[in-house]
């Protein structure tokens, strides 16, 4: 099943050949794309990847000491949801591992061929939850997280001023608080993002910048300084 989300830009006309695709085509691009990306050989990855060699590089760094994923499970349980937004035409994924997990994947339309986004997929982060207690209060890093509308408040970050939210990336078990001004951009635009989410499956994803605070002694307890978009997909510029 594929559900279409179209947002009126003049910069995609091009792309609705993806919208248009049939979706036996769409279905068989996707697994071959995931396929190649994940397990093939390295010049097969470079070709399935959203960025290229760069990307495969960084990629392998990611995943440096993790655990691989548990495999898709059923592929008759995958649906496959095609969307637009901005420049950026790309394919969300939705299905289950064999343990059970939730799995979301990210596809980017590319020249006309559909290529495997692993920093959407992977949710990736400039800082990993464990490593935020070394970051300097002054630096702020990008963070793809799972955002939930929270109360829980502290001397420096008080109700009056602050909306929470609790936020973690794909394991809930490693989880931060995130606090963004009442009345800031970034504010605003998280309330709306995880009011209307785009895609089933990708609710309350999204993708922002945080800093620590100078008065806040937990390093669970961070400040949402940018709001940058909506789920984990980075459109082009």
């Amino acid at each position: 099943m594929i559900s279409r989300k179209l947002l009126p830009n003049p910069g995609v006309q091009s792309m609705f050949e993806l919208i248009e695709m049939p979706a036996g085509q769409l279905n068989a691009q996707i697994l071959e794309a995931r396929a190649a990306a994940l397990s093939g050989i390295d010049q097969e990855r470079v070709q399935s990847m959203r960025g290229g060699e760069e990307a495969l590089i960084k990629f392998k760094e990611w995943r440096k000491g993790m655990l691989a994923p548990s495999p898709l499970s059923d592929r008759s349980g995958i649906q496959l949801h095609a969307v637009i937004t901005g420049k950026s035409a790309y394919v969300v994924l939705t299905g289950r591992r064999r343990d059970f997990s939730p799995l979301v994947e990210y596809y980017a339309l590319n020249e006309g061929v559909l290529k495997y986004d692993w920093h959407a997929s992977e949710g990736f982060g400039e800082v990993r939850i464990p490593k935020l207690k070394d970051l300097p209060a002054s630096e702020s890093r990008l963070l793809r997280v799972v955002a939930k509308a929270a109360n829980l408040f502290s001397p420096a970050f008080p109700e009056a001023d602050f909306s929470c939210w609790c936020m973690h990336r794909m394991d809930p078990v490693e989880f931060i608080w995130g606090y963004a001004r009442g009345g800031s951009e970034a504010g605003q635009k998280l309330q709306r993002a995880w009011s209307n989410p785009d895609t089933y499956g990708t609710e309350g994803r999204v993708t922002i910048r945080m800093q620590k605070s100078r008065g806040e002694a937990s390093h669970n307890r961070v400040e949402i300084v940018v709001f940058l978009h909506g789920d984990w997909f980075t459109p082009s510029s």
